[in-house]
């Protein structure tokens, strides 16, 4: 599947497992989208993230962040 924004589909998958109250979410690994999430990690708006070997381009799992409240 081809997409025009990376960027947007990387935040939206972000914001729908949030909502979901998701622990981690799998995203498809680009440098990109690596240096957004590093940047996301830097700033503690995500946990922590990690890069998982596939066939094709590796997957990017990143650990959201909530509050005591859940938020």
């Amino acid at each position: 599947m081809s997409m025009t924004d990376p960027v947007s589909d990387l935040l939206t998958r972000i914001r729908n497992a949030a909502k979901a109250k998701k622990n981690a979410v799998d995203i498809p690994a680009s440098n990109l989208k690596r240096e957004v999430v590093r940047i996301l990690t830097e700033h503690n708006y995500v946990k922590d993230m990690i890069e998982l070997p596939d066939s094709k381009q590796g997957i990017l799992r990143v650990y959201l962040r909530y509050t005591r409240e859940d938020e």
